[in-house]
């Protein structure tokens, strides 16, 4: 049976406006690797932490109280969890290697839920200062030397806000390679920032000889500021490179940047020099 005229174009008319609405509320771009990969702009919805696994045992009897901040630039990608953070900037007097650890395995150990774009998780770099609370108290070292031991009293106040460092994009899909071969500085590659140096011991055969020199050591530090597989170029003897050595592995770093955004691992040389009237010896 045919349709009136007018039915007919009444239908059309129907039809036309159906499809017009559809065209018109089409998402523009669909790419969910594009929507994971999104850095946060105005209306997407900042990061928060909402549980951490980590857990100490609080301090009672402090005789020396320390403040300390430690701040970290970390990707949280879209699902709620820290990735590629590195040390950013330390606050604070007793800020030694074993603080930075602690406050490293804090970050490692939260939850967030995640920054939303047009509702969908996206992933973003932030940098979160993790505030230390801590007990200093002077103790003896294997060598006998007094240095101070620093003890969280609890467990530390985590401040997430925007990182001075935001890439273009931030691809989650790609993880980094952590076998990269580390470049050398210059060009677009910042140097390594060294944030705890320790002061080298002295060994035993060296201060009975009265021996003073250098001993020079390459080391890599990797992309998370930690130094890794140092070797004496430039050797002093009398137990002192084994003693370069040592304090090099408590070195911790803002790691050298490429372009001033990606953190590279790069070959460095440390000169550690020893002079028997120095401080400690």
């Amino acid at each position: 049976m045919r349709l009136p005229s007018e039915r007919l174009l009444r239908l059309l008319i129907v039809l036309a406006a159906f499809f017009a609405l559809v065209n018109t509320t089409r998402p523009q771009d669909a790419d969910p690797a594009r929507q994971k990969s999104e850095v946060l702009g105005s209306g997407t919805s900042e990061p928060r932490i909402i549980s951490t696994q980590m857990s100490i045992s609080p301090v009672e009897k402090c005789k020396k109280k320390e403040h300390d901040t430690v701040t970290f630039s970390v990707v949280i990608d879209q699902y709620g969890k820290p990735r590629d953070y590195y040390f950013q900037s330390v606050q604070g007097n007793a800020v030694d290697d074993s603080l930075l650890d602690f406050a490293r395995d804090v970050v490692r150990a939260d939850s967030f839920s995640p920054a939303l774009s047009a509702g969908l998780p996206v992933a973003v770099q932030r940098a979160i200062s993790v505030d230390i609370e801590a007990c200093a108290e002077q103790v003896k070292d294997s060598g006998g030397a007094k240095v101070d031991r620093i003890t969280p009293r609890a467990l530390p106040i985590q401040t997430v806000r925007p990182s001075p460092e935001i890439p273009p994009a931030i691809n989650v899909d790609t993880p980094p390679a952590e076998t990269a071969s580390p470049v050398h500085v210059g060009g677009n590659i910042s140097p390594p920032i060294p944030l705890t140096q320790p002061q080298a011991r002295y060994s035993d055969q060296a201060r009975r000889d009265h021996i003073e020199g250098k001993s020079r050591v390459t080391v890599i530090v990797d992309r998370y500021g930690f130094p890794q597989n140092p070797r004496v170029v430039q050797p002093l003897g009398y137990g002192l490179d084994e003693m370069a050595i040592e304090a090099i592995r408590r070195y911790r770093f803002r790691p050298a940047l490429k372009n001033h955004l990606e953190p590279v691992p790069v070959l460095i040389t440390i000169e550690v020099n020893f002079r028997l009237y120095s401080k400690g010896y």
